[in-house]
C-alpha cells in the first residue's frame, strides 16, 4: 500500500526530530572529548603489559626500548582498535615520532576529535525508513517508499519515488548519503509505478527491470572495453619522462621469475562512490608510491627500475554493471576476477599492476587492484587500502591531505645494499646459529629420501575458528607457529626443522619503512626445536633474531643477490644457501598478522582459481626445481585463522585434516583456547 502524506502537517515534527538528533550528537561529542586521558593510558598500559609480558610499564617507556617489533605492533594495534573502536593502521602506529603509551593515547584522542573513532555522528542520522520517507516527501514534494528485500541472504534496499521525480535521483542520493544511516540507504531507486498490483508475482530482478543478457558475448565486449580504457590509463602514466633510475631489491631479483606472481588487493565499498574523487584518490596514491609509476628493465643481467613523473590527470578504468540481473552480476564478478587476477604480467617494460572500479549498484562498488608480488607484500595491502580510503574520505569532506615524509622504495633498496653494519661474520653465524642450521638442513634432506612426494605442489586452504578463554596465548604469532610446528614435525617425523621465517623488514637501523609500498620481506634461517608445549620461548627467540637483523642492517636475500655483499659474506652464504638457491629453505613459515576483511571478501572464489592457475604453470616442473617441502602462510580475519599450505608431500586432505585436529587438540589441552577445524579445501573442492 502507498501512503498519502500531508506534507505541511509533518514539517514541524520532522524539524523537531532533527534538532533532537543534533543535541544527542553534541552530547556524545562532549563526552568523548572529555574522556579521562589517564583512563586511556591505563587501558593502553594493560595492553602493552599483556603483549610484552612486563608487569609495569610507564607512560613514557619507548616501544623499541622495551623490545618491540612489527609482530608485537600487529597485536597492539589489533587490541587498540578492538578496545577503542578505532581504525588505526599499523603504519600510523609505527610512524609516531616517539612510540610511547602517552603519545599513543594522545593520538587516539586526536582521532576521536577528527571523527576517526566510530562513536559519533551515528545518532544524528535517520535510521527509520518511515521518517526518511517523510523527509524526502517534504523536501521533494513527492510520494516515496522504502522497501527492504532479501537476495541470497543479503539485504537489498529499494527506494521507490514518484515517476516525475526520477530525474532528481542524484540530488536525492546526495541528501540520503548526508542524512540517512547506511543500513537504510538504497541499493536501487526506481519509479513508484513499478510497485503495481502485478509486481507481487515478479522476481526482484524483474521488478527492478534488471537486464538478462547473453553472458558470454556481453562479458567479452565488457572485457574489451575495459582493456581499452586500461591501455589509456597506462599510457597516461608512462607518457612522461623518467625521473629516477635505481636497482631492484634482492627479494625482487629472486622472485621476478616465479611462475605465478599476481597478488594485490580487493576493496569492497558499501557506500556511494564519486568517481571523480576516486580518480583523484588513486592519483594521489600513485604519486606517493613510486613503484606504481615504474617499470622494470634488465641490462647485462642486472635489473633496475625506471620511475616516471606523475601525469596531471588520470581516469580510472571503470565498468557499470548495475543494470545486470543478480545472477549475471555474480557470474560477471567471477569472470572479471579470472581476467584480472589469474593472468600474469609482462615482467619488463610495463606497469606491474592493474586497477578497475566496478559499480554493482548505487551503494556497492568493488575496486580490483591485482599487483605483481615484486612490488607488493602483505603489509603493502594495508598501506594501499588505508591510503585510498583516507584520501577519498578527505576529498569527500573538502580537505586536502598533507602526507608525512615517508621513505621511498628506492631509499629502502639503498639502505639494505649497504650490507651488514657493525657486526662480524662469526657474530652473524653464532647469533643466528647457522652451523646448527646447516647441520639440520643436511639431516632433513637425507630423511626426505624415504618420503613419497608429488611432482608438483599440492595446495590446501584451511580455516580454523579461534576462541580464547583468557589471555593465555598473548601473541597470535605464537599460536600460529604452534600449529605449524605440530603439523610439520608430526608428518615428517622429526624433532628439528630448518625453517625460513618470513619477516616484514620495515626497520633497518634508524630507517623506517612502515608507510612504504613494495616487497620488503626477508626470510631468516631458523632451527625449530621441540620444547614441550612452551612456544613462548621460541617466539621470544625469533623476535630477538629479527631485532639483531634490524639493528645491524642484515638482509639475508642480499647475501645472494647483491654482488658486493656476496663477495664479502661468502662464509654466511655457504651455510644458509649451500646450492645458491634463494628458495633453499625446506620449510617457510609466513604469518601475516591480521588482514582487512575487504581483502578476503572473495577469498573462497579467488584462492581456488588462483591455485588452479598456479598448478597449471607448475605441472611440467620437477619438484627439484623448487626444494620447498612445505610452505605455511597464515593470517587472521576476525576470529578465524586462515591457512594456505602448499607442499609436495601431504597428498590427501584426510591426512592433513587428521594432523590439524590432533594439533588443535594438543593446543586446547595446554592453553585456555578452543581451536576447531572448520574446513579444508584443495583445488576449490571442499572435503568437510
Amino acid at each position: 500500500m502507498i501512503v498519502m502524506i500531508n506534507l505541511a502537517s509533518q514539517y514541524s515534527e520532522i524539524n523537531h526530530r532533527k534538532t533532537e538528533r543534533g543535541k544527542i550528537m553534541d552530547v556524545q561529542r562532549s563526552v568523548l572529548k572529555d574522556d579521562n586521558l589517564l583512563g586511556i593510558e591505563a587501558i593502553l598500559a594493560r595492553i602493552w603489559q599483556d603483549i610484552f609480558g612486563i608487569e609495569k610499564i610507564e607512560s613514557n617507556n619507548e616501544f623499541y626500548e622495551l623490545g618491540g617489533n612489527s609482530l608485537f605492533a600487529i597485536s597492539i594495534v589489533s587490541k587498540i582498535n578492538k578496545e577503542f573502536n578505532t581504525d588505526i593502521s599499523l603504519a600510523e602506529f609505527l610512524r609516531m615520532p616517539k612510540l610511547t603509551i602517552e603519545n599513543t593515547s594522545n593520538y587516539i584522542l586526536s582521532k576521536s576529535n577528527n571523527g576517526g573513532i566510530n562513536k559519533t555522528d551515528i545518532s544524528s542520522l535517520i535510521t527509520d525508513t518511515e521518517e526518511a520517507e517523510e523527509e524526502i516527501s517534504l523536501l521533494y514534494m513527492c510520494q516515496s517508499r522504502f522497501v527492504k528485500y532479501t537476495v541470497k541472504d543479503k539485504t537489498c534496499n529499494v527506494l521507490f519515488i514518484e515517476d516525475s521525480k526520477i530525474e532528481k535521483m542524484n540530488e536525492i542520493l546526495t541528501y540520503i548519503k548526508n542524512n540517512c544511516a547506511k543500513e537504510i540507504t538504497p541499493h536501487y531507486i526506481r519509479p513508484l509505478s513499478f510497485l503495481s498490483s502485478e509486481s507481487e508475482d515478479l522476481s526482484l530482478s524483474e521488478l527492478l527491470r534488471l537486464k538478462s543478457k547473453n553472458k558470454d558475448e556481453c562479458l567479452q565486449n565488457l572485457i574489451n572495453d575495459i582493456k581499452n580504457s586500461e591501455n589509456v590509463f597506462f599510457e597516461n602514466i608512462l607518457g612522461g619522462s623518467v625521473i629516477k633510475k635505481y636497482a631492484s631489491s634482492p627479494v625482487q631479483t629472486g622472485q621476478v621469475e616465479q611462475p605465478f606472481s599476481v597478488v594485490g588487493t580487493i576493496i569492497h565499498y558499501n557506500e556511494y562512490i564519486d568517481r571523480k574523487l576516486m580518480d583523484k584518490s588513486i592519483q594521489k596514491v600513485i604519486s606517493k608510491h613510486g613503484l606504481l609509476r615504474s617499470v622494470l628493465n634488465k641490462e647485462e643481467g642486472k635489473m633496475f627500475w625506471n620511475e616516471y613523473d606523475l601525469p596531471s590527470d588520470i581516469q580510472l578504468p571503470f565498468v557499470d554493471i548495475s543494470d545486470w540481473d543478480f545472477s549475471f552480476i555474480e557470474d560477471g564478478i567471477i569472470e572479471l576476477m579470472k581476467e584480472w587476477y589469474l593472468k600474469n604480467f609482462n615482467k619488463f617494460d610495463s606497469l606491474l599492476y592493474r586497477v578497475l572500479l566496478v559499480k554493482l549498484n548505487l551503494r556497492e562498488y568493488i575496486l580490483f587492484f591485482p599487483i605483481h608480488f615484486t612490488i607488493f607484500d602483505g603489509t603493502s595491502s594495508g598501506i594501499l587500502q588505508r591510503s585510498i580510503k583516507s584520501y577519498y574520505t578527505a576529498y569527500e569532506n573538502g580537505r586536502e591531505i598533507e602526507d608525512s615524509d615517508s621513505a621511498s622504495y628506492a631509499e629502502y633498496v639503498e639502505q639494505i645494499s649497504k650490507g651488514p653494519q657493525q657486526i662480524a661474520r662469526n657474530e652473524i653465524i653464532n647469533l643466528f646459529n647457522l652451523n646448527e642450521y646447516k647441520a639440520t638442513l643436511d639431516a632433513f634432506n637425507m630423511s626426505l629420501k624415504s618420503k613419497t612426494s608429488s611432482s608438483t605442489f599440492i595446495p590446501y586452504l584451511c580455516d580454523i575458528s579461534f576462541f580464547q578463554e583468557e589471555e593465555s596465548i598473548k601473541n597470535e604469532w605464537e599460536l600460529t607457529y604452534a600449529l605449524f610446528y605440530l603439523i610439520s614435525t608430526k608428518y615428517f617425523d622429526v624433532k628439528s626443522l630448518p625453517v625460513g621465517i618470513v619477516g616484514y623488514g620495515r626497520r633497518y637501523q634508524e630507517k623506517r619503512y612502515f608507510d612504504t609500498m613494495g616487497e620488503l620481506v626477508d626470510t631468516i634461517p631458523y632451527v625449530v626445536k621441540f620444547d614441550g608445549m612452551n612456544f613462548k620461548d621460541t617466539s621470544d627467540d625469533v623476535q630477538e633474531k629479527f631485532a639483531v637483523a634490524q639493528n645491524h642492517n642484515i638482509n639475508f636475500m642480499s647475501f645472494l643477490h647483491n654482488e658486493k655483499i656476496r663477495k664479502d659474506w661468502q662464509k654466511v652464504i655457504n651455510l644458509v644457501y649451500p646450492s645458491r638457491n634463494d628458495i633453499e629453505y625446506p620449510f617457510i613459515f609466513n604469518f601475516q598478522g591480521r588482514l582487512e576483511n575487504d581483502l578476503m571478501a572473495m577469498r573462497d572464489i579467488f584462492e581456488p582459481l588462483r591455485y588452479k592457475s598456479y598448478m597449471a604453470q607448475y605441472k611440467n616442473k620437477e619438484k627439484n626445481d623448487n626444494p620447498i617441502s612445505l610452505f605455511f602462510n597464515a593470517f587472521f580475519i576476525s576470529d578465524v585463522l586462515k591457512i594456505n599450505i602448499t607442499t609436495h608431500y601431504i597428498q590427501d586432505k584426510e591426512t592433513l585434516k587428521s594432523l590439524f585436529e590432533e594439533a588443535c587438540e594438543l593446543i586446547n589441552k595446554n592453553y585456555n583456547t578452543r581451536l576447531e577445524l572448520m574446513k579444508i579445501e584443495s583445488y576449490g573442492i571442499s572435503s568437510l
